[in-house]
């Protein structure tokens, strides 16, 4: 399975015998939010884990993939009081509102933690987007015939850290992927424009990814395929 995952919604693909189909959603769109909610205990997704986020309930979240392997140095050099009212939209990048929720300081680690309920229970970031790959698991497996799928590859900015990236596999690891690669959203894009190329001169094509908070773009070089080219 293959999963583009973005900041504010994810797709997911099934790529059997050289053949990739979209897995569609329970309401049968090709876009999924990515979020999730435990609120009052009970896991929701998409777009019921957003209706959580605009009740206010603690335990919901979106623009999970941006606290994966975040570095909280900064904070950690701050005196208790300060670190105990940690200012998320500095954090984030983004205005409170969309992103309000409390984080806590793993000191171990160096990273945040996100707030799960109002008794100040805390999960790791990993863990957290673990239940949305889960969630896009299931999308695949139903896509399959509820054949179980352990190979996955997702997408990552290419500004991303190695800590980051270690990050995000990790959190494949814990929903039991074996097979777990990463590509470059634009590289990704390269790769598949490359698969049906069947032109004869060379040409330089502009890759332009616009996401809801990252832009990338990429330039790739093609070629006229040649004898025993896949």
């Amino acid at each position: 399975m293959g999963v583009d995952f973005g900041e504010d919604t994810f797709k997911v693909s099934l790529a059997t015998d050289r053949k990739v189909d979209i897995a569609l959603n329970i309401e049968s769109g090709r876009k999924t939010p990515t979020s999730v909610s435990f609120a009052a205990q009970i896991r929701t997704y998409a777009d019921a884990a957003i209706g959580h986020q605009n009740q206010g309930k603690p335990g919901a979240f979106s623009f999970v993939k941006r606290f994966l392997g975040f570095d909280a140095s900064a904070d950690l050099e701050k005196s208790e009081e300060e670190q105990k009212a940690i200012d998320t939209s500095a954090v984030t990048g983004m205005d409170k509102t969309f992103y309000d929720f409390p984080l806590a300081l793993n000191k171990t680690r160096g990273t945040y933690e996100m707030v799960v309920d109002a008794k100040g229970a805390t999960m790791a970031p990993e863990l957290v987007f673990a239940n949305i790959i889960q969630h896009a698991k299931g999308m695949a497996e139903e896509k399959n015939d509820g054949h179980p799928i352990r190979d996955i590859v997702m997408t990552v900015p290419a500004s991303w850290n190695q800590r980051q990236r270690q990050a995000i596999v990790d959190a494949a690891s814990i929903v039991g992927m074996a097979g777990i690669q990463l590509v470059h959203e634009t590289s990704g894009a390269a790769v598949h424009l490359a698969m049906d190329w069947n032109k004869q001169e060379k040409e330089v094509v502009l890759l332009y990814n616009m996401g809801a908070k990252n832009v990338e773009v990429c330039i790739a070089e093609y070629t006229a395929r040649e004898a025993g080219m896949v």
